[in-house]
């Protein structure tokens, strides 16, 4: 009977256990790639923004429309 009393509390940690590796498998493989990525976006958008250039004068013919 004393072997009950310590079946429950290892099973409960087993099943932790089990669930814990789990969540880990299924998280994605590499944050560091996606830290990658964005900061090559934000470069880009960056880069796109100083070669930005007004739009020129002559667009607008001057009526007011």
């Amino acid at each position: 009977m004393p072997y009950r009393i310590w079946l429950i509390p290892m099973l409960s940690i087993l099943v932790l256990l089990l669930l814990l590796s789990l969540f880990l498998l299924m998280r994605p493989t590499s944050t560091t790639n996606t830290s990658f990525i964005g900061k090559k976006v934000i470069k880009e958008i960056r880069r796109n923004l100083i070669d930005v250039k007004p739009p020129s004068n002559h667009a607008h013919d001057g009526s007011g429309h």
